[in-house]
């Protein structure tokens, strides 16, 4: 078996894409088969830049491979104008590729998975400043931008005047900002976006058509580009949470619905990408109903969720943690004083941080 290697080069520099970027070719990778006469697969790793916050072939880059061993540090980097340089610093066995660039006191950032096979695209953005990806999507109100998988985000749903707002699909490797065709048949606003098996889940939200809270959920397929399938949530709600488990399925949490499409909800739902089902039964339920809750996956695969309640009719905020699978008893609940808004984060060592906005006039955090 001859000796693996991997090799890298070409190097150009692009005319700005039609989606308002500026394409950087930043080298290709060839790597050696096991056969009698090493046979070479060419790999293209593409820089892409957004024409808003450009970047020249008088910048200089550098490549930092990450994979299952030691990483190390690159010595040099190369020039963006050095086409047909050769990127030998990337390891063959590399799993991820961090690019900074720098020119004129500025820098430019991006990372992005390397996969077994096929191009890299990496997205490079200013550090420390924003950078629009393309020209506006429209006005909305009640729009909802999620991430779908590592590579992708949706901006999905709302509410404008004029007219009703397109869905955008986001590549996050290459910048690109394409409308999202097949479109939504129930558009939407206070919807919500996660991951769903190898595309996103749009689930519930309220009607534009009706003013209603709707059951309806649809998957986003990425390599069509738009929304394909259906799935039938349990019961109508709108302003819910919603958390990827660890097993891949989507988990709703609380929000609105019932009789005039008010009413806070305790209920819980899993939505299973393998099956494209929905189901209630044998989810644990909230110790309150929560209209606008917010949640957490931690470490620990439990769930954490927080949500403005009126408790013993005291208005509280409320913390509650379950195990997914421990049935509808398996809840945990601590109340903390109110507060006008919270937020939470989970925490990679374990447990999340907490903060609630104090209410007017008054100074309080919690962790």
């Amino acid at each position: 078996m001859p000796q693996r290697s991997l090799r890298h080069r070409s190097i150009q520099l692009g005319a700005p894409a039609r989606a308002g970027r500026a394409l950087l070719a930043l080298g290709t990778l060839l790597a050696a088969a096991c056969s009698h006469d090493a046979a070479v697969t060419t790999r293209t790793v593409t820089a892409h830049v957004p024409a808003a916050c450009p970047i020249d072939g008088g910048g200089y880059a550098t490549y930092a491979a990450l994979g299952d061993y030691p990483a190390t540090l690159p010595s040099s980097g190369h020039f963006l104008r050095d086409v047909g340089a050769e990127l030998a610093e990337i390891d063959p066995r590399a799993r991820a590729l961090v690019v900074g660039a720098s020119e004129g006191g500025s820098s430019w950032e991006g990372v992005t998975p390397v996969a077994a096979s096929g191009a890299v695209d990496v997205l490079l953005l200013p550090a420390f400043r924003s950078c629009r990806l393309t020209g506006g999507v429209g006005p909305r109100t009640g729009g909802t931008l999620g991430a779908v998988g590592s590579s992708r985000a949706l901006l999905v749903g709302g509410d404008a005047a004029q007219a009703t707002p397109a869905n955008y699909a986001v590549n996050l490797d290459t910048g690109a900002v394409a409308e999202a065709i097949p479109e939504l048949q129930v558009q939407r606003r206070a919807a919500s976006v996660t991951a769903f098996g190898e595309g996103g889940l749009v689930a519930g939200g309220v009607a534009l058509s009706t003013g209603q809270p709707t059951a309806d959920a649809q998957v986003f397929d990425a390599s069509a580009g738009g929304f394909t399938a259906h799935v039938t949530l349990s019961e109508p709600r709108a302003g819910h949470a919603a958390v990827v488990l660890r097993d891949g399925r989507t988990l709703l949490v609380g929000g609105v619905g019932g009789a005039g499409g008010t009413t806070p909800l305790d209920s819980m739902e899993l939505v299973d990408p393998a099956s494209d089902d929905a189901h209630e039964e044998g989810v644990a339920r909230l110790p309150v109903a929560l209209g606008s809750p917010v949640a957490a996956v931690l470490a620990s695969g439990e769930v954490l969720v927080a949500g403005a309640a009126v408790v013993g009719g005291v208005a509280q905020t409320v913390l509650a943690w379950f195990t997914p699978g421990a049935g509808p008893s398996g809840v945990a609940m601590q109340a903390i004083p109110a507060g006008a808004s919270l937020a939470l984060a989970a925490l990679q060592p374990g447990g999340a941080l907490a903060v609630v906005a104090p209410p007017p006039g008054a100074l309080a955090s919690f962790q």
